[in-house]
């Protein structure tokens, strides 16, 4: 079995494990579903920040160095900087830069809406109840997926 399936697998199975100790810190300390999103994204945000820092940082030092790789370029095909960016500065040819940036900022929207509807979900209902509802939803997400994005396959892992 390839690395990257078993690496895959592992931190979806983290992921998963790591929200199901958040729903059950918010329902043991009975918090209010605002008290405990504030502190998540200020978190998450300063984590992000320092990713993006970090793997800037990789970046010049390997532009800076003897390192070399064929992908690796001073520009990139349009003329602009290839440093690792927070925006979409690039799309793919027959992508519309705009409504990619849009959808990026439509997920970033929906994304805190859905674990604060998650935390009142857990605060307001059984703690069984609750999770069993939000872990069914991943049902659809890949039921809708199979229909917009075709059929998976691994075999490129292997």
């Amino acid at each position: 079995m390839n690395c990257e399936l078993v690496l895959g697998f592992s931190l979806a199975y983290l992921s998963a494990l790591l929200l199901d100790v958040t729903y059950v810190v918010v329902k043991g300390l009975d918090l209010n579903s605002i008290d405990a999103l504030l502190p998540k994204s200020i978190i998450q945000i300063l984590i992000s920040l320092l990713i993006i820092y970090m793997l800037n940082c990789i970046h010049t030092r390997r532009k800076n160095s003897d390192y070399t790789p064929i992908e690796d370029t001073d520009k990139s095909n349009d003329g602009q900087s290839d440093r690792i960016s927070i925006w979409i500065n690039r799309v793919d040819e027959g992508m519309n830069l705009h409504s990619m940036r849009f959808l990026l900022f439509f997920q970033g929207i929906c994304g805190p809406i859905s674990v604060l509807c998650g935390y009142m979900a857990v605060t307001m209902m059984p703690l069984g109840d609750a999770m069993a509802i939000l872990f069914s939803s991943q049902l659809p997400t890949m039921i809708l997926a199979c229909i917009c994005l075709g059929p998976v396959s691994y075999t490129h892992l292997t």
